[in-house]
């Protein structure tokens, strides 16, 4: 569960630090339709694993309140 945490703090750390500006900033700053859309699919798999990372926390977090509660 500690590594998912960590994990999970620095993505958000890195939001936090790059600002909620950035996506709009990287996907505009594209020079060409073919270099947009590469940005795009960057960002639209940067956010896959992002939910798949919180998924996991939460997953382990419920598992170890389900630990804790039949000890």
């Amino acid at each position: 569960m500690k590594a998912s945490k960590t994990q999970l703090s620095q993505k958000i750390r890195a939001a936090y630090v790059t600002g909620t500006d950035s996506n709009l900033k990287l996907i505009m700053g594209a020079d060409s339709l073919a270099s947009f859309l590469t940005r795009l699919e960057m960002m639209k798999r940067m956010s896959e694993n992002d939910k798949k990372v919180i998924d996991k926390f939460k997953i382990e977090v419920k598992t170890f309140k389900n630990t804790k509660l039949t000890i």
